[in-house]
């Protein structure tokens, strides 16, 4: 539902709702595009993982 939608009146109500749920909508993709960059600076930066030290002594066990 949407300003330009066939049923939309104007009132105080439709503003309340439609302004929460846009409010969660921009918050949801803000927490996503940050999780994304995030990860990608740490994919970047990183290299390859670290070795896992106790695999190396398999022929022991």
């Amino acid at each position: 539902m949407t300003p330009l939608s066939f049923e939309w009146s104007w009132t105080a109500d439709y503003f309340i709702f439609m302004g929460l749920l846009y409010t969660a909508l921009i918050i949801i993709g803000c927490g996503l595009i940050y999780t994304y960059i995030k990860t990608w600076w740490k994919s970047e930066g990183g290299g390859s993982p670290p070795k896992v030290s106790y695999r190396s002594k398999y022929s022991e066990y």
